[in-house]
């Protein structure tokens, strides 16, 4: 790269000066957070660990690890309201290619409106990238221990798409889908459920709740093992993208509600509920659809499918990064 780090800092300040600044933003030593924000998440993203920088938009890259950090605030129903930003960049990074990756997070930035507030620039053997974002609770922060006997399990929008596209990035011949396009777009791209938890929180009872990244199955043993409960998920009932997918759903259905089931990476929420929730008219205010997949029971892990019954055991996790290349 030819500017420096305090010239990519100054970069940065501007292209960010177009959003609201929380307390004090970038330039001092600290940042400076009057208010009683108290949720806080941090991910990173490695180069041939979680990404493959020769296969995939920079500015997507940017994206993702915001929208990562943006799941986990509405997972715990809050809002977003600061990020700090530490850049692993090589020496081969060229200027461009770091503007590139910033119009991503200034693009998250803008979509869900929150400020950068600081972070750091170091040089690196390979590209990561380390996103904390601060937030607020819209009312009590919602825990995965929150769950109930009774309670309904629900999922939203749709889930398995991100390890298709996933797939489709390794290998665009692994997988026949209609709309390859598609799951691409929702690996790259997820859309953190912001609005969604923001309307449910105050239109229902919220008991608890994850975001989807390791996958239906093992998200929702973390709640069932943190709230000392049980769960029967009905796995035909996951909301699969059939319509996507096309004839080589009907060709295997099993296939597809088992990749739904363990491929991780949707950032969808799972949540449970006491209340019997509209699901239409949640559509109809948000745009998103929610539907039920189970039921917490006291205790033991179950999951149907039609008149089969399985464990968890029974599944193997699902797609995971890109260990082994």
């Amino acid at each position: 790269m030819k500017k420096n780090e305090f010239e990519l800092i100054k970069d940065i300040r501007g292209m960010f000066s177009d959003l609201p600044v929380h307390g004090i933003g970038i330039g001092d030593d600290a940042a400076f957070i009057p208010r009683g924000s108290n949720l806080i998440t941090t991910d990173t993203m490695v180069d041939g660990v979680h990404f493959l920088m020769d296969k995939v938009d920079l500015a997507d890259i940017g994206y993702k690890i915001m929208a990562v950090n943006l799941s986990d605030i509405a997972a715990m129903g809050g809002s977003p309201e600061t990020s700090l930003l530490t850049l692993g960049l090589p020496p081969s990074f060229t200027d461009a290619q770091f503007h590139r990756l910033m119009t991503g997070i200034h693009d998250s930035a803008i979509l869900y409106r929150y400020s950068l507030a600081g972070g750091d620039i170091v040089r690196s053997g390979s590209l990561f990238i380390t996103a904390t974002l601060i937030g607020h609770p819209l009312k009590d922060p919602i825990l995965r221990s929150g769950a109930k006997p009774g309670d309904i399990i629900y999922i939203s929008n749709k889930v398995g798409d991100s390890a298709i596209g996933l797939m489709l990035l390794k290998d665009k011949n692994s997988l026949k889908v209609k709309s390859p396009n598609y799951f691409l777009s929702r690996h790259l791209c997820p859309s953190p459920r912001l609005k969604l938890i923001e309307y449910l929180t105050q239109h229902y009872t919220i008991r608890s709740c994850i975001d989807i990244s390791d996958g239906v199955i093992g998200d929702l043993q973390h709640i069932a093992e943190e709230s000392g409960v049980g769960y029967f998920l009905e796995l035909n009932e996951l909301p699969v993208s059939s319509d996507e997918i096309g004839k080589e759903f009907e060709r295997d259905p099993f296939f597809f509600y088992d990749l739904a089931a363990t491929g991780g990476e949707d950032y969808e929420l799972l949540f449970t509920s006491s209340d019997t929730i509209e699901t239409m008219k949640v559509y109809d205010h948000i745009g998103v659809t929610i539907k039920p997949v189970g039921r917490i029971l006291e205790s033991g892990e179950h999951i149907g499918y039609f008149e089969k019954e399985f464990t968890p055991s029974d599944f193997k996790p699902g797609f995971r990064h890109f260990e082994g290349e």
